[in-house]
């Protein structure tokens, strides 16, 4: 296809996205991997009583914004046809651990109550 005097070919677009792509595929099954192994973990301990605060509920809940978050800062990028410039990674980790650590947390004071 050409545009603008210069010849966009779909090999030249797909290396573009490249770095991108990878950062956010890679970062959408980090998430579901972690809603797999922790789902799997709270259906086989049924009988373990669930102690979840409000505190609790609110940082879980923080997290799982800041993740969302991360998917959506360049979303201007989108509505204007164009190449996202970057997958903001510090954000998504960031969002990754506190969410996973503050589970983890919750559920060993469970377990050790």
């Amino acid at each position: 296809m050409r545009r603008g005097g210069s010849y966009v070919g779909l090999w030249s677009f797909a290396l573009a996205l490249g770095w991108i792509e990878a950062a956010t595929v890679a970062g959408a099954h980090t998430v579901a991997a972690i809603f797999i192994v922790t789902g799997s973990y709270l259906f086989w301990t049924p009988e373990r009583p669930r102690d979840y605060s409000r505190k609790d509920i609110t940082i879980l809940l923080a997290s799982a914004l800041v993740i969302v978050g991360a998917f959506l800062v360049e979303w201007r990028f989108v509505l204007d046809r164009q190449v996202p410039q970057q997958f903001p990674a510090w954000l998504f980790w960031t969002g990754v651990v506190l969410g996973t650590g503050w589970f983890v947390r919750v559920e060993r004071r469970v377990v050790a109550s």
